[in-house]
């Protein structure tokens, strides 16, 4: 028989029966005698192996982003060939997440027009939401005065920080097509061969944006669907047998068809 791997070490079996008068029977007929020899190791060439480079910079200067890096598959004489030739469970990572550092917060600049009343207020104020409804709504443009707002000039200005973590939600942006999904394999058979059962099916959480699996962690605030569920085959039906009725000899033995 062949060996069972294509490089390496495997192991190759060769067949084997219990024999009676030219005639194959169970194997308890053989007992007590050893099994013979019917499995050893077999060693093909060695296998190619990955090899991968240094990872390259962050694809950005701060907040998240990516790196990336050669991996490659040599054969045992050192040169490059194709992928298929190394095993694809053993591949190295050839991108990554990176995290440079955190980018100062998003800042939006905002010039009110000119009113005939002036309103003092701190940005504590706004960030607190200690003012009134009726101050808050003082405060902010309307529809005749949005042409008016002026986002650079000599005037005094307030500059707000956006709230939150510096990040954001990078995962899944607001008002952005989601970069994290839920993702499903096909469902496997049910797992009875009859009547009712369950059915199964792996769920995982994938990076759209590596286009890789990633920590379920990560699609934590959506809807994860469902790994298994009920199946319903058609009813099971078995043999029945009665209890053996006596021998229909006193003595020697009757063959009987199997």
């Amino acid at each position: 028989m062949q060996c069972s791997v294509k490089c390496g070490t495997g192991e190759r079996q060769r067949p084997y029966w219990c024999q009676l008068d030219n005639h194959v029977v169970s194997p308890t007929y053989c007992h007590p005698q050893p099994v013979p020899v019917h499995k050893e190791l077999c060693s093909m060439e060695p296998c190619a192996q990955w090899r991968d480079g240094p990872w390259e910079q962050c694809s950005t200067s701060c907040g998240a982003g990516i790196q990336r890096r050669m991996v490659t598959c040599f054969s045992i004489n050192g040169s490059a060939v194709n992928d298929e030739s190394c095993p694809a469970e053993n591949r190295p990572d050839d991108s990554q997440s990176c995290l440079v550092q955190y980018c100062p917060p998003e800042t939006h600049t905002v010039m009110f027009p000119a009113t005939s009343t002036t309103t003092s207020v701190s940005l504590d104020d706004l960030d607190n939401s200690r003012l009134s409804h009726d101050q808050r709504n003082s405060l902010l443009p309307t529809a005749d005065t949005a042409d008016n707002l002026i986002p650079h000039g000599d005037e005094e200005s307030n500059t707000i920080p956006v709230q939150g973590d510096p990040l954001g939600d990078q995962y899944n942006p607001p008002n952005r097509r989601a970069r994290v999904i839920w993702k499903t394999q096909a469902w496997e058979p049910c797992s009875a061969q009859c009547g009712e059962g369950v059915k199964r099916r792996v769920v995982f959480c994938y990076d759209e944006l590596l286009e890789r699996q990633t920590d379920s962690h990560h699609c934590s605030r959506l809807v994860e669907p469902h790994s298994s569920e009920p199946c319903l085959l058609p009813r099971c039906v078995a043999w029945s047998v009665e209890d053996w009725q006596p021998c229909s000899v006193t003595c020697g033995k009757v063959w009987l068809p199997s």
